[in-house]
């Protein structure tokens, strides 16, 4: 199979080396890696670990090239990569990832489903995998729920979006990246992989196939620490929605680490949680699930699924805090009303 693997870089020269080592060493490689450097733009040439990684490229009959990219964001490069691509397949790869030997050769096996259009495998971060109820394969979560890729995941999933690394067939990707982003790119990948979706190509997530995520604290986007980049790209992302008539589900979120009558006090308070929020979903994470078996409504989750979730400190939640902070004399009811009320 013809693939092109590309990479967008920005001062992280440190793990790059790394993923290009991965990418040599695929069971299927590629015939073809574009690196863009929107960084220091060095000559890696000059740079003996990176020419070796080279000399394996040549020996393997894999074409290489390093272009110095105009410094305005990955997704301009992930857009000249379609471009310049000659194969029919293209794997964008970060520059903080390393692949297990068999992904590229996992993927591409989907893509003999003509019907294919992007196939990934799961990116892991090195302090382990999110909770699966945490995670979401549907456009509409995407605001409160992690891609599925975030997840442990046997076996083959069908899904409406892709985050970070995929591969894509090139026919399906004559829409292009969504230029109009700031440049941190902040929703580029759902955005260009739902794009793909609408237009009635699968979108496969392969649980055989491992990226390690190193998530290096610095170069790519964490070189901009200006928060209305993102807050710019997501009320695009909004928008996107709206354009396709995704209605994104709210959710209002609980997180209960208590004994399981203080799970019956809370459960007394749930009907005023919802005249509050009546158009959000009520997420629950609980010690004792089955107090809520009778509430069809509502969407228990773990207590570590909750905490991947929630935009608050854990201890904000906690009753018996507050209670102590507070030199609280009434019922624990009125502290779970202060707190969720």
């Amino acid at each position: 199979m013809n693939i092109t693997a590309e990479i967008s870089t920005k001062d992280r020269y440190d793990t790059l080396i790394l993923a290009l080592q991965s990418i040599a060493a695929q069971t299927l490689p590629p015939k073809h890696v574009i690196i863009f450097d929107d960084g220091q733009q060095a000559d890696l040439r000059k740079i003996s670990s990176y020419r070796s990684i080279f000399q394996i490229f040549d020996r393997k009959n894999i074409k290489w090239e390093v272009i110095f990219g105009a410094k305005k964001g990955q997704v301009l490069n992930h857009q000249r990569a379609i471009e310049m691509a000659k194969t029919p397949f293209i794997f964008r790869c970060d520059d903080d990832n390393i692949l297990e030997a068999n992904v590229l050769e996992t993927l591409s096996r989907h893509m003999d489903d003509p019907r294919v259009g992007a196939a990934a495998g799961i990116v892991s971060h090195l302090d382990g995998f999110l909770p699966n109820d945490a995670t979401s394969a549907l456009i509409e979560n995407s605001l409160f729920k992690y891609a599925i890729q975030f997840g442990r995941l046997d076996g083959v999933m069908e899904v409406q979006h892709l985050y970070s690394t995929f591969l894509f067939r090139k026919t399906a990707a004559t829409h292009g990246y969504p230029l109009n982003l700031s440049v941190v790119g902040h929703r580029e990948e759902s955005i260009f992989t739902h794009e793909i979706y609408r237009n009635k190509w699968k979108l496969m997530v392969d649980g055989n196939a491992i990226i390690w995520h190193l998530k290096n604290p610095s170069g790519g986007i964490r070189s901009f620490n200006n928060h209305s980049l993102w807050q710019h790209d997501e009320e695009i992302y909004l928008g996107k929605l709206k354009e396709w008539g995704v209605r994104p589900k709210e959710y209002f979120l609980c997180y209960l680490d208590n004994g399981i009558g203080d799970h019956y006090v809370f459960k007394s308070i749930l009907p005023e949680i919802r005249k509050r929020h009546p158009q959000k979903k009520i997420i629950i994470g609980a010690c004792y699930p089955n107090v809520f078996f009778d509430e069809p409504d509502v969407e228990v989750v773990s207590l570590a699924a909750a905490a991947a979730l929630t935009r608050r400190p854990l201890q904000e939640y906690d009753v018996y805090k507050f209670g102590h902070d507070n030199k609280w004399k009434g019922h624990v009811k009125e502290i779970f009303q202060k707190i969720y009320l």
